[in-house]
C-alpha cells in the first residue's frame, strides 16, 4: 500500500465518520427540540402563559421545562 493510498483511506475514513457524527448530533438536536417543544405544549393545556405575551423577567418564565 502506497501513502497515497493510506492517505485517501484515512480522509475516507474521517469524512464518513464526520457524515456519522454531525448526523447523529442533528437527529439528537430535533429529538431533544420535541422534547421540550412537547413538554410546553403539554404545559400549555393547563397554563396559558404561551399565549400571553413574552415574559420580560426570567422569573416569569414557567419552570421545570
Amino acid at each position: 500500500i502506497t501513502t497515497a493510498n493510506c492517505d485517501l483511506i484515512s480522509s475516507l475514513s474521517f469524512l464518513v465518520t464526520f457524515l456519522f457524527t454531525s448526523a447523529c448530533e442533528e437527529s439528537l438536536n430535533i429529538n431533544i427540540t420535541q422534547y421540550y417543544t412537547s413538554k410546553i405544549i403539554r404545559k400549555d393545556k393547563t397554563t396559558s402563559w404561551a399565549h400571553k405575551s413574552l415574559p420580560t423577567k426570567i422569573s416569569e418564565l414557567p419552570a421545570n421545562h
